[in-house]
């Protein structure tokens, strides 16, 4: 059998698995190099516009950061009555902060970003991610390790935190910010009705955190509403999970609608009011892993990268 020919060209490649990889290519590379904690790699490419690729994985793409960026800020943003003070913990792009920014009632937007490098390479290369919100007297930056930097704020002092933070690979920046204690600490901080919004990693193909997350902030929360969103760019459904006390719920279209004026949000790109209660609705194979896989992630036994979890589809009840 011919083995096909790789196309001309040059192709970042990032491999999901020892046994698949998703390749795209590139017209130039705008920056890159090693800053004190990861590899850094900022691309324009025909499928994907400008990129941010860290430590050989995709972050962030100009043409669908959107769909990510709306997905991770606006359920927990609109599920909160009053949201006038955020915690962004990570986010160096500058995307998650300026949605944040949008809703008129946040008054604090507290970004905490340990990589002071990346984030004025991802200012200079990327300006359409932050765009005005860098210059928004309402942000505070802060280039400081998230854990360390949230254990020095005082208690129930946050309305709503965000963890925009990398996968936790191991030796990685992100390695001790899943664990049952970094979530504990979370919720220390959050007050009364304060709600948690973070990314959960693929929910597809290669689906690998998502279970041991949930688990993990079931031990901490009492209300988990796990909740996807197909990131073409990613070429993956993806996961994110919002967090917080019994009070907790999705926000109905009605809500939506009502706060999108009362906040000057205006139209989102994505987050429509009628496509909205869509996401936290999950298939019946997630439903199923979320029901008996994972385990509880801890300072001493942290998430270690493996092979995706077998997603369990009955082949026997298939048409032949």
């Amino acid at each position: 059998m011919m083995r096909p020919q790789w196309p001309d060209g040059q192709w970042f490649v990032e491999f999901n698995s020892p046994s698949d990889l998703c390749g795209y290519r590139y017209d130039r590379i705008l920056a890159a190099g090693q800053t004190r904690y990861q590899h850094y790699m900022i691309i324009e490419a025909p499928a994907l516009g400008r990129a941010l690729i860290l430590d050989g994985v995709l972050q962030s793409a100009s043409r669908d950061e959107v769909i990510y960026h709306e997905a991770l800020v606006h359920p927990a943003l609109m599920a909160h009555d009053n949201p006038a003070r955020v915690a962004v913990l990570g986010g160096g792009e500058g995307a998650t902060m300026r949605e944040v920014l949008r809703h008129g009632v946040v008054q604090t937007v507290f970004m905490v970003d340990l990589d002071e490098e990346l984030v004025a390479q991802c200012r200079r290369h990327l300006p359409e991610f932050g765009g005005l919100a860098w210059d928004d007297p309402r942000l505070r930056l802060i280039h400081a390790e998230a854990r360390a930097w949230l254990a020095t704020q005082p208690e129930a002092v946050f309305d709503v935190i965000i963890m925009d933070i990398t996968d936790p690979l191991e030796g990685g920046p992100a390695f001790f910010l899943f664990t049952q204690e970094m979530f504990r600490l979370v919720r220390a901080k959050l007050r009364p009705g304060g709600l948690l919004s973070i990314q959960a990693g693929s929910a597809g193909q290669a689906i690998r955190l998502f279970p041991h997350l949930y688990r993990t902030l079931q031990t901490v929360f009492a209300t988990v509403i796990p909740y996807t969103a197909f990131i073409p760019s990613f070429n993956d459904q993806y996961g994110f999970m919002l967090a917080g006390s019994e009070t907790c719920v999705w926000p109905t279209p009605a809500r939506l609608r009502r706060l999108q004026s009362e906040r000057g949000l205006g139209p989102l790109q994505w987050l429509d009011p009628d496509f909205a209660p869509s996401l936290p609705l999950l298939p019946p194979y997630l439903r199923r892993l979320l029901a008996g896989a994972g385990r509880v992630l801890a300072d001493a036994q942290p998430f270690q990268q493996h092979q995706p979890f077998d997603l369990g589809f009955d082949k026997s009840s298939s048409p032949a």
